[in-house]
């Protein structure tokens, strides 16, 4: 059984994942959309973050770190207020505007949002819509 999460639980639900383990990530190459999947042990209900009309994605890990689950240190997800600019730019983000090469391109007339996860992987998301589900384990 799964159910979505609304604002009101859902920043300690994210301050909760510091204490969970990153079990899987999935990656639909067609949609361009991704989801983090978070466990807490046999004893407590699995988190499901999934992002969507995603603008961009970046994630890293060590390449000698083999272990089935990642640590999690910290995962933040907020509205993006100026079109993307700020967070667009600290990512390096490629797409440049169309009027001025040396600024990223923005998107003041969607409503973004970054989710940033450190741990033994780390990943920044920038995307239109998420959801956030718990999941019996």
């Amino acid at each position: 059984m799964r159910r979505d999460i609304r604002n009101n639980s859902q920043e300690s639900l994210l301050e909760s994942l510091q204490d969970s383990e990153l079990s899987e990530v999935r990656l639909d190459p067609v949609s361009l959309s991704i989801e983090f999947r978070f466990t807490f042990g046999p004893e407590r209900e699995n988190v499901s973050i999934q992002m969507s009309k995603i603008v961009h994605i970046a994630i890293s890990k060590d390449p000698d770190d083999e272990e089935m689950l990642a640590i999690v240190g910290k995962v933040l997800l907020n509205p993006v207020l100026d079109g993307g600019l700020s967070i667009l730019e600290d990512l390096k983000y490629p797409f440049k505007s169309t009027e001025d090469q040396t600024m990223v391109l923005t998107y003041p007339s969607v409503q973004l949002y970054h989710f940033h996860l450190e741990g033994d992987i780390c990943a920044d998301v920038v995307c239109a819509q998420y959801k956030m589900e718990i999941a019996n384990p």
